[in-house]
């Protein structure tokens, strides 16, 4: 029988003080743009804002860039 395991994501916990759009660009910042997709899609599915459409572009187009780079 196999046992299920579970997965932590350090995105999933935001510190308190800082909005999401506000973690999305801390994330971009430091180049964890995988972690940065995560949370600009929970900002947008939180909020489906003009602001956070494109926030969740920017931060899809780079990281699309970054796995081209990185091959």
């Amino acid at each position: 029988m196999s046992s299920k395991q579970s997965r932590k994501t350090s995105s999933a916990t935001v510190a308190p003080g800082i909005s999401p759009r506000q973690e999305v660009e801390r994330l971009i910042q430091k180049d964890r743009l995988k972690d940065a997709v995560k949370q600009a899609k929970l900002c947008f599915k939180e909020e489906d804002s003009p602001e956070n459409h494109q926030l969740l572009e920017r931060a899809y187009f780079l990281r699309a860039r970054q796995l081209l780079k990185l091959g």
